[in-house]
């Protein structure tokens, strides 16, 4: 359960193949920062049927801060979260 959590929170849901994700977060003292990902599926995949992915009704109610959440459902998806705090 994620109810009334709070802080850096990063949730990732996946359901199929070949699903990538990523939650970053960097704390810098500099004027200027980038965050870069990358993300590589080499690979065949068949996905017979279907896939769901989901987050229950009121899953979230009362979380406070900065959340990240990546939901991905089938073949191959690629998501990214990222923060930087200075």
């Amino acid at each position: 359960m994620l109810r009334r959590a709070g802080g850096n929170i990063g949730v990732n849901l996946a359901a199929g193949a070949l699903n990538a994700q990523a939650n970053q977060i960097a704390l810098i003292s500099t004027s200027r920062a980038d965050i870069t990902s990358q993300q590589n599926v080499h690979a065949v995949a068949q996905l017979t049927g279907s896939a769901t992915a989901e987050l229950g009704a009121g899953a979230m109610t009362n979380m406070s801060g900065n959340v990240g959440v990546n939901i991905a459902a089938g073949v191959s998806n690629a998501q990214f979260n990222g923060l930087v705090v200075h």
